[in-house]
C-alpha cells in the first residue's frame, strides 16, 4: 500500500523513493501481481538493498525501491531496472549500523551512472526479471558474496610452490604499488614459484616498505591537485557556489589519481566524499562568511587556529588540504585489513594441511 500510494502520488516525470522490507520483492499471491504491473508499467527505476539494523525501529535488512511517475522511462532507461547490492557497505556501529559517506557516495555514483559493477550494482532487462517470475530478490542478479578463492592445488600442498598462474593473475596490482615479482618470490619451474628463504610472513612484512615509495607519489599528486583546487576552491565561495560543485570537484580529484592505479575510482570518491563530509561545516562558514569566518569558527570550538599562523586563506586551504591528502591512509588501512585476513587465511589453509 505505501508502494502504491508513493505511484500515486507523483507527477509524470515525478521520482519517489520508499523503503520497504525484502519480502515485497518476491512474496507471492496479490503481491506478485502488483509487482508485475508496476514493471510492466515500467515504473521501476532501482533497487538497491542495505544491510540489516540501519533504519530506525527494525533490524531487519531494508531496501529502497526507486520509482518514477507514469510520464514514461527516459529512451536509455526503458524496460530495464538498476539493482545495487549494497549490504556489504554497511558500517556496524553499537546500536544502529550505518553507511558513512564513502559508502553513500558509493551508491549514489552507482545510481545516478547506472553503472554495471561487479558484486554491486547491474542493470537487468525486463525479459530477465519476466524470466523469474518478475522476482525482484537481488541476489538473483547481484551476487554481493565474497569471490571464491582458487581451488586448491593439491601439487603445490604436497611438494611446495606457488601456483604461478594465481600470482601473475595479481601481477598489474603488484606493479601498481612499484612491486617486481622477483622482490617476493622465486623461479621454481615453469608452473611453479617459491617464496625467499625467510618465508611467507616475512616477505609479506616486505611489503609496506616496497610500496612506500608509490603511496608516497600518490600523496604529492594529490597535494599538487590541491595546490590548483586551493584556488578554485576559493573563487567558488566567493561566488557563492561551492556546496553545488562539489560534484565537479570530486570528479577532478578522482580524474588525477585514477592514473595512479592505487585506489579504483570508487575508493577515490570515498576518501573525497568521507572528507568533504567531515569538513562540511568548514565548507559552509567558508562560502557564507569567507576565510576570516573559518578562522573564527576553529577559534571557537576546537582550537586549530593555535597551531596555524599566516594570513587566513592560506592558514585555512593549508588546513583543509593537508586534511584530505591525509585521507590516503584511511584506504591504505583498509588495504591492509583485507591483506591481513588474506594472511590469516592463508595460516589457517597451511594448519589445515598439517604446517605450522
Amino acid at each position: 500500500m505505501n508502494v502504491q500510494h508513493v505511484l500515486a502520488v507523483l507527477r509524470p516525470d515525478g521520482i519517489g523513493a520508499v523503503v520497504t522490507p525484502h519480502g515485497v520483492l518476491f512474496r507471492g499471491g496479490s503481491e506478485a501481481e502488483i509487482r508485475r504491473g508496476i514493471l510492466e508499467d515500467d515504473r521501476l527505476v532501482a533497487v538497491i538493498g542495505i544491510g540489516p539494523n540501519v533504519f530506525h525501529g527494525t533490524a531487519i535488512p531494508a531496501c529502497i525501491l526507486v520509482l518514477r511517475g507514469n510520464g514514461g522511462a527516459p529512451v536509455g532507461e526503458r524496460g530495464t531496472v538498476l539493482f545495487v547490492n549494497a549490504e556489504r557497505e554497511v558500517v556496524t556501529g553499537r546500536t544502529l549500523n550505518r553507511l558513512e559517506p564513502e559508502n553513500i557516495e558509493k551508491i549514489v555514483s552507482a545510481f545516478r551512472e547506472r553503472a554495471d559493477i561487479d558484486g554491486f550494482s547491474r542493470v537487468v532487462t525486463l525479459e530477465e526479471i519476466a524470466e523469474n517470475d518478475f522476482s525482484l530478490n537481488i541476489p538473483r542478479y547481484v551476487d554481493a558474496g565474497p569471490p571464491e578463492g582458487p581451488l586448491l592445488d593439491v601439487r603445490a600442498a604436497l611438494f611446495g610452490g606457488v601456483p604461478r598462474h594465481e600470482v601473475e593473475a595479481e601481477e598489474p596490482r603488484f606493479h601498481s604499488f612499484g612491486i617486481d615479482l622477483a622482490d617476493l618470490f622465486q623461479p621454481r619451474n615453469l608452473d611453479y614459484f617459491s617464496f625467499p628463504a625467510e618465508g611467507c610472513e616475512a616477505t609479506a612484512a616486505r611489503i609496506p616498505d616496497l610500496a612506500a615509495t608509490q603511496e608516497r607519489r600518490f600523496v604529492d599528486q594529490c597535494c599538487r591537485w590541491w595546490e590548483g583546487a586551493g584556488a578554485q576552491i576559493a573563487e567558488l565561495a566567493d561566488a557563492k557556489q561551492l556546496f553545488m560543485s562539489r560534484s565537479r570537484l570530486m570528479a577532478s580529484f578522482r580524474e588525477e589519481l585514477l592514473p595512479l592505479e592505487l585506489l579504483d575510482p570508487y575508493q577515490l570518491t570515498g576518501v573525497f566524499a568521507a572528507w568533504w563530509s567531515d569538513r562540511q561545516d568548514d565548507v559552509r562558514s567558508l562560502e557564507h562568511r569567507g576565510f576570516p569566518g573559518v578562522i573564527e569558527r576553529w577559534a571557537a570550538t576546537d582550537g586549530e587556529l593555535s597551531r596555524h599562523s599566516g594570513p587566513a586563506r592560506e592558514r585555512v586551504l593549508k588546513v583543509l588540504g593537508d586534511d584530505l591528502c591525509s585521507r590516503y591512509e584511511t584506504s591504505f588501512a583498509d588495504l591492509e585489513q583485507q591483506s591481513q585476513a588474506a594472511t590469516e587465511r592463508l595460516r589457517s589453509r597451511l594448519r589445515g594441511l598439517g604446517y605450522r
